[in-house]
């Protein structure tokens, strides 16, 4: 019966099928306990302090240019 089965449907649609199966318990399961896969303050910590640092660059503040962006995570603030 298995193998009826398989040779009716594609390939493609079995992986669809069971993609979504697994999303759906993975996020499902968060999403009735009430919880996320973000913490709350994850775009203030992360993403705000390299946007504020892009900002600076794209206008040439701080001795930088987009030409000298470097992408390494040893970030630190300037003064």
């Amino acid at each position: 019966m298995l193998k009826k089965m398989y040779q009716k449907i594609p390939v493609w649609a079995a992986y669809t099928i069971l993609f979504m199966m697994i999303v759906a318990a993975s996020f499902g399961i968060l999403r009735v306990m009430g919880q996320s896969t973000i913490w709350d303050l994850d775009g203030i910590a992360q993403h705000y302090p390299i946007l504020t640092e892009f900002y600076r660059i794209l206008h040439g503040q701080g001795g930088q240019s987009l030409f000298s962006w470097s992408w390494n995570l040893a970030w630190a603030p300037t003064k």
